[in-house]
């Protein structure tokens, strides 16, 4: 193993071999997706000049991490995550070249979008639990923090690429060149994928099939505080704060009379805000509950200054704060709830985690674009802003008596050397009936 002093502290994951390839992939995977993402808002806006049409669109990709993504996190307790992630991004990467086919020829159509976002998601809701849980079996849990950090930061700067880049691409190339850049960008991941070396991994036992493990799964993150809280909190603010895909397009078409440049400004701000927020919170030596706490007010506020900014400057200078303070948010979150569930039931609750922030879109799409073309762009990102603030703030009062929680430190001995739970406990864990 190379020596870790060749790697500062935000950058100490790296020093695991099948993490720098996982990592590199997804980098480039990344990348395409939000290329993709971009392209793809813009579309459904040319075809339709409709905020609703825009929350449908990502309502379908997101719809299946609802109805797909619990269940999805047994099937990643079961099997090899590996060879699963290939399966996934095979199936994702084919999606991508039928969109650019349809796209390119002129052949697409609304219900041909929909269609397309389903497969997505489909795709997505295997693919979330797997990415997520495998990167604890390439670093292990004392650099897991560390790696989630990494990856949020991998993704936050694919949000500055990957919008500019569809931005340059629509204005001089044409939109359908954006679908292929994204089906090139699955090449990589999956070569990545393939030169990961699994008996480097920390592979927990797979879990045997035995009937109510999806129940069992749900019942554990339920009977566990310290799992429940973060959870509800991610369930809040994906619901109405985490659709950009949805807010940041109609404010830059109808809020700024702008165009993709504006949309790519924005994004780009956020991510800027994001991967520093990623790196700062890599270093982090503790992982509180009053973090996530304070990382969500600052989101939500930011939200709200965003929605009432004069200018594209204004509105990009609060963006920036706001992907700061949403990957500090998410980083602490994910970390919590992977550090605190035992290793038998990650894949469980992580799907679950899938579908509270990923897969609330679903909901708050629809919701939030219904809004904005309602009563105007700038009120869909207050419509995420104000429930943050409001649900941050009970829970923040919530821990005032008592301050155990806020105690809690992600560093601590976790689930994989906690002690045996209670017999009522344990079958739930086991996924007994």
């Amino acid at each position: 193993m190379p020596d870790a002093t060749r790697w500062p502290s935000p950058l100490s994951s790296l020093r695991v071999r099948n993490y720098r390839l996982f990592i590199s992939g997804q980098a480039v995977s990344q990348a395409g997706t939000w290329v993709d993402t971009t392209a793809q808002a813009w579309l459904v806006l040319l075809l339709t000049d409709s905020g609703t049409a825009l929350g449908l669109a990502a309502a379908a990709r997101f719809l299946p991490i609802i109805l797909l993504g619990p269940w999805a996190g047994v099937v990643a307790d079961r099997v090899n995550k590996r060879h699963l992630l290939l399966v996934t991004q095979g199936s994702l990467a084919a999606v991508a070249v039928v969109l650019w086919l349809l796209v390119a020829t002129d052949a697409i159509t609304m219900p041909m979008v929909y269609l397309l976002s389903l497969c997505t998601g489909i795709a997505n809701a295997f693919d979330s639990p797997v990415r997520q849980t495998i990167v604890v079996e390439m670093v292990g849990t004392d650099l897991a923090r560390n790696a989630i950090s990494l990856n949020s930061v991998i993704v936050n700067l694919a949000r500055i690429v990957g919008p500019s880049i569809a931005a340059v691409l629509i204005r001089f190339a044409g939109i359908s060149l954006c679908f292929a850049v994204n089906a090139a960008s699955f090449v990589v991941v999956l070569v990545m994928l393939g030169l990961v070396r699994e008996r480097d991994m920390r592979l927990p036992a797979r879990q045997p099939r035995a009937p109510g493990q999806l129940r069992a799964g749900v019942q554990y993150l339920l009977s566990t505080r310290e799992l429940l809280a973060p959870f509800l909190l991610v369930t809040v603010t994906g619901v109405f704060a985490w659709e950009y895909q949805v807010t940041l397009p109609l404010m830059a078409k109808a809020g700024l009379n702008g165009g993709p440049d504006a949309l790519a400004a924005m994004f780009g701000s956020m991510g800027v805000g994001a991967v520093m927020g990623g790196l700062v919170s890599g270093s982090f030596r503790q992982t509180r509950m009053r973090g996530l706490v304070i990382a969500g007010l600052t989101w939500g506020a930011t939200m709200l200054i965003a929605a009432g900014g004069p200018t594209l400057l204004v509105i990009c200078a609060a963006l920036f704060v706001a992907g700061y303070a949403s990957v500090v948010f998410n980083t602490v979150a994910k970390t919590l709830l992977q550090i605190r569930a035992v290793p038998t039931m990650r894949g469980r609750v992580m799907a679950l985690w899938a579908s509270a922030w990923n897969g609330s879109t679903a909901v708050g799409g629809p919701i939030v674009g219904w809004i904005g073309q309602t009563f105007g762009a700038r009120w869909s990102l207050a419509a995420g802003g104000v429930p943050t603030v409001l649900a941050c703030t009970t829970l923040g009062l919530a821990l005032v008596p008592g301050r155990r929680d806020d105690r809690h430190r992600a560093d601590m001995p976790d689930a994989e050397q906690a002690p045996t739970p209670e017999p009522g406990v344990r079958a739930v864990q086991n996924g007994e009936t």
